[in-house]
């Protein structure tokens, strides 16, 4: 990795380039593009970067980085990054390192020029959302900001960085991109998020399914499993399709409950749990799912995984104290229902679900 101080007639021209009075650009404390997300310290393609023009170095002797061996005049060079979650709307910040050759050394490209350099703030689907374009001067260590309305919170944005050469450029000249940072007050690295996970017994073993949103660098699921609910080891994987739904059986569950979860597993191995489901075999060896809750704690409303309704089931929902809040009538055929927690008191509730046959279960959750 590589720092270099910052232009301060970079600065100037950043200033003086604000855009629309609905949108600002500037340069501001290289110290609040706190979080170094990206160090290129090995390839970054199966992190979801993309680039054009630029490639990835490898080890040099000033660090790794995506490097530009032989600049030409009026060529652009562009980097991509993979989505991030932004926590907070209105504004963004985002760092970069750009470096060149030793000053008087034959490869040093801004001896001889700088660069037209253009941020934009992209959809996931790669909409152009906010731009700022403004020329780069000199090598430096650089910490932008974004302020525009039309960032907004809970969104998933891209990144990408162009860059122009200007046309006085003549002979082999290296340029270097490196250590993107981030604001740590500002956005995360999107995790992936679990849409639904549901399980059944069936004649090949347990079935589990899942749903996901939001794949985005993601190498793996494995699936763990347990006979308890407490203690989990991992009972198989799934290789991250790019899809947002798989599949997976546990060809051995035995005839006990088992308890199952999915942790996502990304490429920098970082890793999230969904949420647990049961599986219970019944005698006679008919498959039931025990009842299930997700997530929990619940915001706005809560998924209820259980029995498949063959023609009748009851779920109940009483409060701590003992107060009945609320009966619902399953959908027949269904094997969970989402009810609605707007209005309840935040607090610890008791689901009941009985089924046709009489037999009940019961499951704590709690409303926040």
């Amino acid at each position: 990795m590589k720092r270099i101080l910052m232009s301060s007639a970079f600065a100037c021209a950043l200033l003086s380039g604000s855009m629309a009075k609905s949108q600002s650009c500037s340069i501001v404390n290289n110290s609040v593009c706190d979080v170094i997300t990206e160090s290129f310290e090995s390839n970054p393609t199966p992190r979801g970067f993309s680039y054009s023009g630029f490639e990835f170095a490898g080890p040099q002797t000033s660090g790794r980085s995506l490097r530009v061996g032989s600049a030409t005049s009026t060529t652009d060079y562009l980097v991509t990054s993979p989505a991030y979650y932004f926590q907070n709307g209105g504004s963004t910040r985002i760092g970069f390192t750009i470096a060149t050759g030793p000053i008087g050394g034959s490869n040093n490209y801004f001896e001889q020029g700088g660069l037209n350099f253009t941020l934009q703030i992209l959809s996931a689907s790669d909409v152009v959302i906010t731009s700022c374009t403004y020329y780069i001067p000199a090598a430096g260590t650089y910490c932008m900001q974004i302020v525009d309305a039309a960032i907004m919170s809970g969104t998933n944005y891209k990144y990408r960085f162009i860059f122009v050469t200007t046309e006085n450029i003549t002979g082999s000249r290296w340029i270097s991109f490196d250590n993107l940072s981030l604001s740590s007050s500002q956005q995360a690295v999107l995790p992936v998020t679990f849409v639904s996970i549901t399980g059944k017994n069936t004649t090949s073993g347990n079935m589990i399914n899942w749903t996901v949103a939001g794949e985005v660098n993601v190498a793996k699921y494995e699936i763990e499993k347990s006979s308890n609910g407490k203690s989990f080891s991992k009972n198989g994987e799934v290789i991250a399709g790019g899809v947002t739904g798989y599949t997976y059986t546990d060809v051995n569950p035995g005839t006990a409950t088992n308890y199952y979860r999915i942790k996502s597993v990304d490429v920098d191995g970082k890793t999230k749990l969904s949420p647990t489901i049961a599986i219970k075999t019944a005698r006679g060896g008919k498959g039931k799912i025990a009842l299930a809750a997700f997530p929990s704690p619940a915001i706005s409303e809560v998924t209820i995984q259980h029995d498949a309704i063959t023609s009748t089931g009851v779920l109940s929902i009483t409060a701590g104290d003992g107060r009945l809040v609320k009966n619902i009538i399953p959908a027949r055929g269904s094997m969970q229902t989402i009810i609605s927690m707007a209005g309840f008191t935040p607090g610890l509730y008791i689901i009941r679900f009985q089924n046709e046959e009489g037999e009940t279960e019961t499951i704590k959750i709690v409303k926040q």
